[in-house]
């Protein structure tokens, strides 16, 4: 028996600690075409989102989970924000944002800018000026009552501005890492050149602003590293976070990394701790309550003290397919759900809160919504999978052709440009079985090998294909997984080699001439016995993209695999693992 004591001290731990995750939310899954922008009204009771593909603004009432209405524009909506009862809305690939009325889309102004495309565009929900930011990372003050645009001294191409005061820009910036040349004279005067790669960091910086201008108060120029971006920046101001591919990582101790880390708005330069929740996609900060919600490794979903950043609930959920991503990531529905869209899915998470924490949102937006005909994420992705992936779309052909091109749309990253192209025919086949190869992965495993073949997709959930392989790796067994675990090996025991063979490594570490990779990777690769191939691989790639791919191979023994175990890529490169 417990002495009086100790129990007692027991149920103070545990009246006093956050209440353990029950079951993971129920969710609301609603078909949504391809989309580039989205703006929650501050009420949090609608939804818009834009959709270049169908020319459309599609709103959703959040209280009841269901899609409402849809506005044709006369023009590919994209990047959109609002303010007031006015929205303000980019054209894709263009340079000009057109100011709508939210009730009906009826065209109030429109503003030209001189330029780059926008990329994105920021106000205060209230008052004060549009920022509108362009590919070359110029911004935009726009007058929310005339057609004025004023070009600003300002640079960065995320952007929020603070909600509560108005009075605070944040905008930061993300650019891949690149090859540089360094010259150095040894000791005896001999000239030396040295190739190094040097990681781009993102930069946030904070503007004051007065009236049309920017005044530059204060920065941050380590935030997060890697390709893509999303800024978000928490709703009472004090909280901002950079996302990117890489995570973040401390510039004088590489070991010491974050998948998010989260700073001090008021002070930028003050780091409050970090997430570790997988490839980082997206977050979320509660308006009310103190927790968040960030994304990572594409499908996870972590629910996380918005204090201490301790994770208090994780939850899955994988769409059949992902051919497009966006940034989606709030809390609506006054403060009962979390919206998050993935590719052409959109999805309303209706939170488990104690009775606490629903009264406080109660004493904020008085009544809350229910929602009865949500289901269990279990059920939802039993649902999910039941239904399929939506058949790509085919392009007509003249008689003669004897089977038609498949076109799909390509994923290149967090945010950055989609595709469409004609793809070869996925190949037909079955997953290659224990007697077809020399390695092999336990039943039920997510993990796969393949014949290596043209054609052959080979992350589960993107349609990036091999194309011209060298005879060591073709006809090989190719590990097929997804984008997530794209960046290096499987956990410790997860493959098996059935007999002693050769294992062959492509490590994707250029796009366009800049490298993705560490300045030692090779290096690395080199001291576990790795040895690079003369001839490499191709693959298919996004468009106005040429990714450069190297080979290496290693011979491996019978047994329980672990390979690489310091490779540790960050998105968007990859590696691709062949077996013969």
């Amino acid at each position: 028996m417990l002495h009086p004591l100790l129990a007692v001290a027991l149920l103070l731990i545990a009246l006093a600690s956050p209440r353990a995750a029950s079951a993971a939310p129920r969710v609301i899954t609603l078909p949504v075409p391809v989309t580039k922008g989205w703006y929650l009204t501050p009420d949090s009771e609608t939804l818009i989102l834009s959709s270049p593909k169908t020319g459309e603004l599609i709103y959703f009432n959040v209280l009841q989970g269901k899609e409402t209405r849809r506005l044709a524009v006369p023009f590919k909506p994209a990047a959109i924000t609002g303010q007031k009862d006015l929205l303000f809305v980019a054209v894709e690939g263009g340079n000009i944002v057109h100011a709508l009325r939210r009730e009906d889309g009826e065209k109030v102004r429109q503003y030209r800018l001189p330029g780059e495309p926008v990329q994105a565009l920021a106000c205060h929900p209230e008052s004060g000026p549009i920022f509108a930011s362009n590919l070359k990372e110029e911004i935009f003050s726009l007058a929310p009552d005339s057609t004025q645009a004023t070009k600003t001294n300002a640079l960065g191409m995320f952007l929020c501005v603070d909600p509560v005061t108005g009075k605070h820009l944040f905008a930061g910036t993300n650019r891949p890492s690149e090859d540089v040349l360094e010259f150095q004279r040894s000791a005896t005067g001999q000239l030396q050149v040295k190739r190094l790669t040097v990681a781009e960091t993102a930069t946030v910086a904070r503007y004051a602003v007065q009236g049309s201008r920017l005044k530059l108060v204060d920065m941050n120029a380590n935030t997060a590293v890697g390709f893509g971006g999303y800024l978000h920046l928490s709703p009472d101001g004090k909280k901002f976070v950079m996302v990117a591919g890489g995570g973040w990582r401390s510039p004088t101790n590489r070991s010491t990394r974050f998948d998010m880390a989260v700073f001090d708005a008021t002070s930028p330069d003050t780091m409050l701790g970090g997430l570790e929740i997988g490839g980082p996609q997206t977050i979320a900060f509660h308006p009310v309550l103190p927790i968040g919600v960030a994304q990572g490794a594409n499908y996870d979903y972590s629910l996380f003290d918005a204090e201490s950043l301790v994770v208090r609930q994780q939850w899955r959920l994988k769409p059949p397919a992902v051919n497009f991503w966006h940034n989606l990531a709030a809390f609506g529905g006054k403060g009962t759900v979390f919206l998050s869209q993935q590719g052409e899915s959109l999805q309303f998470f209706i939170l488990d809160l104690t009775p606490e924490q629903k009264a406080k949102l109660e004493a904020r937006y008085g009544k809350l919504p229910e929602y009865p005909d949500a289901l269990p994420v279990e059920a939802a992705q039993t649902a999910l999978a039941a239904k399929g992936p939506t058949p790509p779309v085919t392009p007509p052909t003249d008689p003669g052709s004897p089977e038609p091109p498949a076109t799909v749309m390509r994923k290149s990253g967090t945010d950055r440009p989609t595709a469409t192209k004609p793809i070869p025919k996925p190949p037909a086949g079955k997953p290659l079985g224990r007697q077809d190869a020399p390695v092999h992965v336990p039943e039920g495993s997510d993990l796969a090998f393949y014949r290596a073949v043209k054609g052959l997709p080979y992350l589960q959930d993107r349609d990036y294909r091999l194309m011209a392989m060298p005879k060591s790796v073709k006809d090989s067994a190719v590990l097929v997984r997804d984008s997530s675990r794209a960046g290096g090996w499987p956990s410790k025991g997860t493959v098996e080699a059935t007999r002693d063979c050769t294992a062959y490594l492509a490590v994707m570490y250029q796009i366009n001439g800049s490298s993705l990779v560490k300045r030692d990777l090779f290096d690395v690769l080199e001291s576990e016995g790795w040895k690079e191939e003369k001839d490499a691989i191709t693959t298919t790639s996004a468009e106005k993209e040429t990714w450069g791919w190297k080979l290496f191979s290693k011979p491996v023994q019978a047994g329980p695999l672990t390979l690489s175990s310091r490779l540790g890529l960050n998105s968007p490169a990859q590696a691709v693992y062949f077996f013969r």
